[in-house]
């Protein structure tokens, strides 16, 4: 046999040994790519479901506005001092408990005055995942006008006695300018 014929025989069986040793490689990078594939969804399935959850809260209030740590959703509030969109943000571990951004941000881009109101917080009962309000923590926050006027703020809360996983609800209510 010619040099020609030997690598005209040998080329395709090296290809295909080469191609089943690789089998197992694409075969295990499939394997991960789904597994990562399966925690997003996963992930968006339990976003969503708090994001129903707040949505369902917030319809049945009347003082205040709720939201859900993952939500990582805005939801509305009409106070004395406008329409606000409120999130929550950047949930942390700290000692003793947890810490959060509560962004709160005028609606109809007014500019935001000096205001307080009342952050409390606390877990979800398991059975029917309502906020359990008798075990809730409660703070009173104050936000001082801006030297710059703006429609929108931000504040680091510290929710104590509570960690970033067992932190069901965060409730802002009795909005009042100061």
């Amino acid at each position: 046999m010619s040099k020609i014929h030997s690598v005209a025989l040998v080329t395709p069986l090296v290809l295909m040994l080469t191609a089943c040793a690789s089998a197992p490689e694409k075969e295990q990078q499939l394997q991960a790519e789904v597994q990562e594939l399966t925690q997003k969804v996963e992930h968006l399935n339990t976003q969503t479901a708090l994001l129903d959850r707040q949505v369902r809260l917030n319809a049945n209030s009347d003082n205040g506005v709720y939201l859900l740590a993952g939500a990582n959703a805005d939801a509305q509030i009409m106070t004395a001092i406008g329409q606000l969109r409120v999130r929550l943000d950047h949930v942390e571990p700290e000692a003793g408990g947890s810490k959060a951004v509560l962004q709160i941000k005028n609606a109809t881009g007014a500019v935001l005055p000096g205001f307080s109101a009342i952050l409390n917080w606390g877990k979800l009962n398991p059975a029917t995942g309502e906020p359990s309000e008798g075990d809730a923590l409660a703070q009173t926050l104050t936000f001082s006008p801006p030297l710059v006027a703006t429609n929108v703020t931000s504040m680091e809360v510290r929710l104590s006695d509570i960690t970033p996983e067992e932190l069901g609800f965060v409730h802002l209510h009795d909005v009042r300018q100061q």
